[in-house]
């Protein structure tokens, strides 16, 4: 009999054990968001627009979102609300992967923000401290500045906050000690920032940065980074990787031949819409020149074999690029290249060109 319940408490024990494997395995990746609280300069837009596609990403990348905010209270506008809110003070940071917040275009533009709960400024610093990624959309990196986690770190916001303008003459001392970078997608470390939201987007026609964030959340989170440049070239393992050998000994990418294209015009730009295309790149050692392989479809005035874009390459990637606009207009961007050499992103500011190798 003894022996029978031993062998009995193994058996149970064996099944606890591997029902436990089986549930960590199919476990998902759980995140956690903090609306920010206050008025709204667009309630409806935001929660459709800003936590409606944060939402809509995140669990595309099969990661659960549990929103909280102080009170718990559902966040109503008009037309569109949020239900499924929590109580800050019941989170528990242990049981996330990080911490996005969203803006609500609550606070910035010509009125200072709200103070920060000192929940979140827990919750912000506790994330960091346990080395887990935090971003801060549109207004929303003025709590991170307040949580005084900013201090030597490039950040972005939709102006320079320690510095006046015409029309907002109030400054921010949070950011003192903090590196602006300007108002696009900024990642220093685990602090990812951006400095436009649908509503300011929508007011003064700045790109809208809430996609790009959430992205490049979700990639720190699953411990990557989008676009990440290689140390060198030269450590990539044999064959995954097309390279060329400079007379000094130096391998740079091979970019040469065609490349699927999708071509976004945002900003002054948008007009001219987001279209497909192919470029054809040549490249003779780090110099590469490219042109495009179809008509560029109305309105926008680029035709087939026309220059498209100019470079110089290095060890770990781009030394300098250059977009060329339908116009002949050839403008310095910024170029990264994916770790395998097969996905390339340039942006100028105004037209951003994905490239992808055929």
């Amino acid at each position: 009999m003894k022996k029978l319940s031993l062998f009995a408490i193994l058996v149970i024990l064996a099944l606890i054990v591997s029902l436990s494997s089986q549930t960590f395995a199919q476990g998902r990746t759980k995140v956690h968001m903090i609306p920010r609280e206050g008025y709204s300069a667009d309630l409806d837009l935001m929660i459709k627009m800003e936590i409606g596609v944060m939402k809509l990403l995140l669990k595309k990348a099969s990661m659960d979102v549990d929103i909280a905010t102080t009170t718990g209270i559902p966040i109503v506008g008009s037309t569109e609300k949020v239900t499924d809110i929590m109580v800050l003070r019941n989170i528990n940071i242990d049981n996330y992967a990080g911490v996005i917040i969203a803006c609500l275009a609550v606070g910035g533009g010509g009125s200072p923000s709200p103070a920060v709960p000192p929940e979140v400024i827990e919750i912000v610093r506790k994330a960091l401290s346990d080395g887990k990624p935090v971003a801060g959309n549109g207004n929303a990196p003025v709590v991170l500045a307040e949580a005084g986690v900013l201090k030597g770190k490039k950040y972005s916001y939709m102006r320079d906050p320690l510095t006046p303008t015409g029309t907002i003459r109030f400054t921010i001392s949070a950011f003192e000690g903090a590196i602006y970078s300007g108002s696009g997608l900024v990642q220093d470390g685990l602090i990812i920032t951006s400095g436009v939201c649908p509503n300011i987007e929508k007011a003064v026609g700045m790109e809208n940065g809430t996609v790009r964030l959430t992205k490049a959340f979700i990639a720190a989170v699953q411990g990557t980074l989008t676009y990440t440049l290689p140390k060198k070239a030269q450590t990539m393992k044999p064959g995954t990787l097309k390279t060329i050998k400079l007379p000094s000994g130096e391998e740079v990418y091979d970019l040469n031949g065609e490349w699927d294209v999708i071509v976004e015009n945002y900003g002054t730009h948008a007009r001219f819409g987001t279209y497909p295309n192919v470029f054809r790149i040549t490249q003779t050692g780090n110099t590469f020149d490219a042109i495009r392989v179809k008509d560029n479809p109305p309105p926008s005035p680029g035709r087939a074999g026309s220059p498209s874009l100019r470079g110089e390459l290095e060890t770990n990637g781009f030394k300098a690029v250059w977009l060329i606009h339908s116009s002949g207009e050839s403008r310095p961007s910024k170029g990264e290249v994916s770790e395998d050499g097969k996905k390339i992103v340039i942006d100028d500011g105004m037209v951003r060109v994905t490239l992808t190798r055929k």
